[in-house]
């Protein structure tokens, strides 16, 4: 048996002379390795556990010169380490007046604008020093609301700069661009002209940042004037994203607005991969009740002929199968285009289940696609899967005989050694015999 421990680091003579002579190497060689010293420093203080005391603060001292070195507080990123250093100090209880007098000196405008838009951390808090986060939420949309409104377009394009350049550096995309749609439209209730030219600018821009605009529809979209000003605009560029834009802006609008035709035509022409939720549009059913139907029809035919993907939420059949229109091939065939496509799709396999009570040669289908595609992860997640719920269809005996002839035509070895496909639909039977037993003893 094998067990894992961690022992404390002792501070000793030897392990100071040791750690002062790694430190002193980065220091000396920091100039001809920035890339590799920049990424040693920041694993010192991202490695998750907890540090000695006592040796911490040794490090900190030799640190600190490292930065009056070779860092300027002109600098962005500089600033960001020497701050996150500050706080990964604070969170550790490790005083050091070196640092406290450094990080007062690394701070710049870049700076301050991130810890604004940084979603994670409200001014000299983070997010984990609050106990309600409804109320964080609160705060800190108020605070980017406050402080980002603009009264020129100079004053736009530089925040706009800022902007591309600290989210690139962001490896969470999503919280970035919920702030930017927060401080859009902040802008539109201010002064709508500015709002509109912050979001015609990002479409004149190919959208580099992969903006999706939700809060600004579902608050500017009640307005009929503006909502047909917006869709407009979509209309006039071309841009990353667009058919997520036109989703999102059905979502929102007034369901009198829109012809919901144009979304089908949008849909149809668009060359992008998405993901499609039918939640949003549900709406529209009262005007065009086959509406699920002719989406499905989109989506499965550009899956099969086109380079792209479009994948729907993995509950679609579960919750929306009465919806999806009566053709059971078309629902049979999108079905299987999506647990290709996405992995873990109705992993529980409760669509499935809807789909097999209306059409039980969806069984045979399945699994002959499966052996047709070889797809080892899709056969992997087959055999791991529980598909007792088959018993429960009526005449279901028939096509479990055919699933099993088509098991051997493909496997003509079998050694024992891995799950077998068949299993899939016994092994409910197994468990209830090992319970059995087990209430006997």
């Amino acid at each position: 048996m094998i067990y894992w421990y961690d022992y404390e680091l002792p501070d000793n003579i030897y392990i100071q002379v040791l750690r002062q002579h790694i430190w002193e190497a980065v220091n000396n060689l920091f100039s001809d390795f920035p890339d590799e010293s920049r990424e040693l420093l920041d694993s010192y203080i991202n490695h998750g556990l907890a540090p000695v005391k006592e040796i911490a603060h040794c490090d900190i001292t030799y640190i600190c010169n490292i930065i009056e070195r070779h860092f300027s507080c002109d600098s962005f990123l500089h600033c960001r380490y020497v701050q996150d250093l500050a706080r990964w100090c604070r969170r550790n209880e490790v005083q050091h007046l070196d640092l406290i007098k450094v990080a007062q000196n690394y701070t710049n405008s870049t700076y301050e604008m991130f810890i604004i838009i940084e979603w994670d951390r409200y001014r000299d808090k983070e997010i984990y020093e609050f106990d309600n986060y409804e109320e964080y939420e609160r705060l800190k949309d108020v605070d980017i609301r406050s402080s980002f409104i603009f009264d020129t377009i100079k004053n736009v394009n530089l925040f706009y700069e800022k902007f591309i350049f600290i989210k690139q550096l962001s490896k969470n995309n999503y919280n970035y661009i919920r702030v930017l749609d927060i401080i859009i439209e902040e802008n539109c209730n201010r002064n709508f002209h500015m709002g509109m030219y912050m979001l015609t600018m990002i479409m004149k821009e190919k959208n580099r940042i992969c903006y999706i605009p939700r809060i600004l529809f579902k608050n500017q979209l009640k307005d009929s004037e503006r909502a047909k000003l917006i869709w407009g605009l979509i209309q006039q560029y071309h841009f990353d994203l667009r058919i997520q834009w036109i989703l999102s802006w059905y979502e929102f609008v007034d369901v009198s607005i829109p012809n919901i035709d144009e979304l089908l035509k949008s849909m149809d022409e668009t060359e992008e991969s998405f993901y499609l939720y039918f939640n949003g549009l549900d709406r529209y059913l009262p005007l065009k009740p086959d509406l699920f139907q002719r989406i499905l029809e989109i989506i499965t035919d550009k899956n099969s002929n086109n380079n792209s993907q479009i994948m729907v939420f993995r509950d679609l059949y579960k919750e929306h199968l009465s919806l999806l229109g009566g053709n059971i091939q078309l629902i049979k065939k999108s079905y299987l285009q999506q647990y290709i496509i996405q992995q873990h799709f109705d992993y529980g396999g409760l669509g499935f289940f809807e789909i097999l009570k209306k059409d039980s040669k969806l069984l045979v289908e399945f699994i002959k696609e499966m052996y047709l595609r070889r797809n080892t992860r899709d056969i992997s997640l087959i055999t791991h899967s529980e598909f007792g719920f088959v018993w429960e269809i009526d005449g279901i005996e028939e096509e479990i005989i055919k699933v099993i002839n088509v098991s051997i035509e493909n496997e003509l070895y079998y050694y024992g050694i891995l799950d077998h496909i068949c299993n899939i639909f016994l092994r409910i039977f197994l468990l209830n015999i090992c319970q059995r037993q087990r209430t006997l003893l």
